[in-house]
């Protein structure tokens, strides 16, 4: 499974969480998206020559 889909479940999971009102999932899966989003932009930004 790709990181861009990785971040599509965790979005879906996360929306279902804030549907329930689950304030701890919530915060988890805010997180893992915020690390998936970070790969993500990592792995595709080219790196700069100096």
């Amino acid at each position: 499974m790709t990181l861009t889909e990785q971040l599509h479940n965790c979005q879906d999971l996360l929306a279902r969480a804030q549907l329930a009102g689950d304030k701890d999932a919530i915060r988890r899966f805010s997180k893992h998206r915020l690390t998936l989003i970070q790969q993500i932009a990592t792995t595709s930004t080219p790196t700069r020559r100096t």
